[in-house]
């Protein structure tokens, strides 16, 4: 800044021509003579208050006058500088003075070029802020690591400026010619004391900061020795409670920044090094001011190697979160890395603490955030560090390790909580949308969005990256995957202190998830303690979820004998479930009919039958059968035959889950089993049919009586977009695509594209577009619109080739049309229901890893077979029934070798499936053995009669549904 004497100086636009001219004195409006320092000062506030209160008391050049008051105020309030400049600005110009230059004291560690730029620039910093402030801090705090005093030494720094008043020792004396020019010689001083006047440079403050002429602006002074030994006036010590107050604040700020510094840490896992500050002999009238710094030996040791330890204790982390937090407005680059090191340490141990600790810590995050609004790039870093275990719950990504449970399950539940802030920046908000989505899927639903409805949302999904660990990593250590299980449960408990049908829930999740789609714990020892250790946590006192669902595992062909001893053994040995003793333990070799015993003793003595009414279900069973039945002898066409046969089929699946126990599914299956089966008859209704008659209804004919009224014709189109849905005839859709492709009206070309992009699903619309192709102008809008019928990309408007490309598209699409609604759309959509079906009865077959689609009808049929064989193969034959595993197989064989087409090679499989579950009732009902024979009779007499293929796959149907009707005790049709 130059002030000068000039009009636009800023001195005088703030202060009035009589401040920009005498010196300090005239700056401070005071006359150049005696006067003492509480005058200086109330000056100093007067001139202030009154830069304050002028028009542009905001604008840089105030901020320069500011610092110009407080820099005349700093040279006035020393008495020796006082003097001189009263000789100078009184009229006796001074002889050339001495300064003594000290040196630097031992305890700041710098060049006393940086202990003397540091001190003028705690003038300017003070200055130009207004004040000390927050904002003076900061700047202080950036200028003293720019003239490369580090952080934790700048408290020292500042303590040393102070202690140069009172230094002792050798000094070098500069001689200051009145021309301002500093020339240095050799001396001893005793006890001189030493006055700031300038920067390293030599230049003496005044002409730094008032801009006066070179020949009158440089007066350095300094007291001499004799008045250095004199116990110090009162008046010499205001600039001492100056730097006092300024080093109180810096005291503060130095803390924090000692704390954050990457050689120190926060007194949480390591001690934190701080400087010790000693007092000297206090001055009469006046508070103890400090005077000197000693820095412990361990404030110098080597960094250590390696990444900070993790804290274990919430107090610890909640205290780092929050002085991450309180250091933000210092260096906010700085605590990314202290934010991260508490995420991290909380993430791996939130569950050894407390539920408050959690929530205390997970709210100090939730501060840092919003406080770090400021700084988008240490904002969006948080927020990954928050997310980053989450994306290991990715899809397709591998199993989880032991020490990747908790940090998963908490990051996804903090990420939750975070949901709910709505003002986090849209940065933030789109890692937590993003990371939530890649580890719960697109389609979560969390009720609550707080942090405990997130943490049980992932524990259920931790639990199969867990059984994937189990079938994929065969090389693990058998502890190593003991540890991941144990971990998740302890988890589990955490999150359920206080909800024990929760917890009942997701145990028997992961323990059906190991008991489906894991190793047989017979075979992997791992898995086996895996199972046992969570059947053993169950309470199986819990008559609502964990005693129902032990007596569908004990039915369902998903479980092993081997899933089941385990289960069984735990409840027995830990004596967790009401009336269960050694007896009840499903042996190891156990057949289907032993498992439906045991189901039957574990369903008596926990009294299930009246809560869920199986004998009532099974009777409706039989009603529904009976009527299907008698429904069927009246098919004629292969659709009708096929549609018994899919009522059937769903017939078969509600008998498979009455079987395992699932009353629940079943009663849903009985009440809807006939629904999807109309709904598949409805595909080809007749007015949806490929209507070709001449109008399809008087629209067409009230709009070609509309004429060139543009307006009516708008009105119709209007009424035509409003009853989407309604089939168009072909010379409806004849002149929607025609005004859409050619209309005479910009208005009416526009809104005939945007009501035909309503019906270009069709066969008439397509067949129509078709029709005026060879006519349409090459526009985008026309190009667009014949694309979108055609189901294809939109070729370019130059390509030559796209009439060609379009009408290829128009043609494929019109013929899916057409196919689509006619009667063998019907077929496609039963074969479909029947492809479910059995898909789902095979999903309950041993060795089943669930279907994440369902196939074709004949691989499901295969499926089924394959489950059936599987249990024929461990029970006795039938003497009566005169049927061997071989020669069911050689008949699957022959005919199979004879067939031809997929409805044939379903019928196959079909066939074969009947007979094995013939093979498998009889063993287990040998009373039956002669229902059963006369089932599979009628079914291979019926085959041999039947005229059609889809009517042979009926007759099959209905031998299963007859079968199960033996099994469940119920009278055949």
């Amino acid at each position: 800044m130059s002030i000068g004497a000039g009009a636009s100086s800023p001195v005088e636009r703030f202060l009035g021509s009589q401040a920009g001219a005498g010196g300090p004195f005239a700056l401070l409006g005071l006359e150049a003579g005696p006067c003492d320092d509480a005058r200086i000062l109330s000056q100093l506030q007067a001139q202030l208050d009154r830069v304050n209160s002028h028009v542009q008391a905001e604008t840089p050049q105030a901020d320069e006058v500011r610092l110009a008051l407080h820099a005349a105020a700093a040279q006035l309030l020393d008495p020796v500088v006082r003097g001189h400049l009263v000789k100078r600005w009184g009229g006796v110009r001074g002889a050339p003075v001495e300064v003594h230059r000290v040196p630097k004291p031992r305890s700041a560690g710098d060049a006393p070029e940086g202990l003397l730029a540091l001190e003028h620039d705690a003038m300017l910093v003070v200055g130009r802020s207004g004040g000390w402030n927050a904002k003076a801090l900061r700047r202080l705090a950036i200028l003293a690591h720019a003239r490369g005093i580090p952080d934790h030494k700048v408290p020292e720094a500042i303590i040393a400026v102070l202690h140069r008043r009172r230094s002792r020792g050798p000094v070098q004396t500069v001689r200051v010619e009145p021309s301002g020019v500093m020339v240095e010689r050799g001396g001893v001083s005793r006890g001189a004391s030493t006055v700031a006047v300038g920067r390293a440079t030599g230049r003496p403050l005044t002409s730094e900061v008032l801009g006066q002429g070179r020949a009158e602006r440089a007066e350095a002074v300094q007291e001499s020795s004799r008045e250095a030994e004199e116990p110090p006036s009162r008046g010499s010590w205001a600039p001492l409670i100056v730097v006092a107050g300024i080093l109180a604040a810096m005291g503060v700020t130095a803390g924090v920044m000692l704390m954050l510094a990457p050689n120190a840490t926060n007194g949480l896992g390591n001690a934190v090094v701080s400087p010790k500050i000693e007092s000297p002999p206090p001055v009469a009238g006046f508070p103890e001011s400090s005077t000197e710094t000693v820095m412990p030996e361990t404030a110098r040791a080597p960094r250590p190697a390696g990444p900070p330890p993790l804290l274990r204790s919430g107090g610890a982390i909640r205290e780092l979160l929050s002085d991450s937090t309180l250091a933000l407005g210092v260096d906010p680059g700085a605590t990314t890395e202290h934010f991260a090191r508490a995420v991290r340490s909380l993430a791996s141990c939130w569950v050894e603490l407390g539920p408050d600790e959690v929530a205390a810590c997970s709210d100090a995050i939730v501060e840092y955030l919003y406080r770090s609004a400021s700084w988008p790039m240490v904002n969006l870093a948080a927020a990954e560090v928050i997310a980053g275990p989450s994306r290991r719950l990715r899809f397709g990504a591998r199993g989880l390790d032991a020490d990747e449970v908790w940090p998963s399950a908490w990051s996804v539940a903090m990420l939750t909580r975070l949901s709910r802030e709505r003002d986090l920046p849209s940065a933030v908000g789109g890692v937590v949308d993003s990371a939530l989505g890649e580890s719960l899927g697109g389609g979560r639903s969390i009720s609550g969005l707080s942090f405990e409805a997130g943490l049980l949302s992932v524990l259920g999904v931790q639990a199969r990256f867990m059984v994937s660990n189990q079938v994929i990593a065969v090389d693990v250590g058998r502890e190593r995957l003991g540890e991941v299980w144990k971990r998740w449960l302890d988890a589990v408990l955490w999150a359920t202190r206080s909800d024990t049908a929760t917890r009942n829930r997701l145990l028997l999740a992961g323990l059906d998830l190991l008991a489906r789609e894991g190793p047989e714990p017979n075979v992997h020892q791992p898995t086996y303690d895996a199972m046992s250790m969570l059947a053993g946590a169950i309470d199986w006192h819990d008559a609502a979820a964990a005693q129902p669902w032990l007596v569908r595992a004990m039915a369902s062909a998903a479980w092993s004998v081997a899933d089941l001893y385990v289960v069984t053994s735990a409840i027995v040995q830990r004596g967790r479930a009401p009336g269960v003793d050694l007896s009840m333990v499903v042996p190891i070799r156990a057949d289907d009919l032993v498992r439906q015993e045991l189901r039957e003793r574990y369903r008596l003595v926990w009294g299930l039958d009246a809560d869920f009414g199986g004998r009532e279900l099974a009777e409706r069973w039989q009603e529904l059968v009976n009527v299907t039945a008698a429904r069927a002898q009246s098919d004629v066409t292969g659709a009708e035959h096929l549609a018994s046969a899919a009522r059937l089929a769903r017939l078969n699946l509600a008998a498979e889950l009455h079987w395992l126990g699932d009353y629940i599914g079943c009663a849903e299956m009985l009440d809807r089993f006939d629904e999807p089966v109309q709904e598949a008859l409805q595909t080809a209704q007749a007015e949806a049919a490929w209507i070709m008659q001449v109008d399809g209804g008087d629209w067409w004919v009230r709009y070609k009586n509309a004429g060139q009224n543009v307006h009516r014709r708008r009105e119709l189109l209007d009424e035509l977009g409003a009853s989407v849905g309604r089939p168009l005839g072909r010379v409806e859709a004849e002149l929607l695509v025609m005004e859409a492709l050619r209309g005479n009206s910009d208005v009416i070309r526009q809104k005939a594209h945007d009501v035909l992009s309503l019906f270009n699903g069709q066969a008439t619309v397509v067949n129509a577009m078709l029709e005026f192709l060879p006519e349409t102008p090459p526009s985008r809008r026309n190009i667009e619109a014949l694309a979108s019928g055609a189901m294809i990309r939109p070729p370019a408007a130059d390509d030559p080739t796209w009439r060609l490309r379009i009408r290829r598209g128009l043609v494929e699409r019109l013929l899916q049309l057409l196919a689509s609604e006619s009667d063998l759309a019907v077929i496609d959509r039963l074969g479909e229901l029947m492809a479910e079906a059995y898909a789902a009865r095979g999903a309950n077959s041993p060795g089943s890893e669930g279907l994440q689609h369902v196939p074709p009808a004949e691989v499901s049929a295969g499926m089924l077979r394959l489950a059936w064989l599987r249990r024929a193969e461990v029970v006795l034959a039938s003497p009566s029934l005169s049927m061997s595993l071989g020669s069911i197989e050689r008949r699957r064989s022959a005919r199979a070798s004879m067939v031809d087409g997929p409805v044939q090679r379903f019928f196959v499989e079909q066939a074969a499936t009947a007979e094995l579950m013939g093979y498998v009732i009889a063993s287990e009902r040998p009373g039956a053995a002669g229902q059963v024979k006369a089932i599979l009779d009628a079914m291979a007499e019926q085959r041999r009669g039947a005229d059609h293929v889809l009517a042979q796959v009926r007759f099959a149907e209905q031998a299963m549904t007859e079968l199960w009707s033996v099994r469940l005790g119920m009278d055949v049709p």
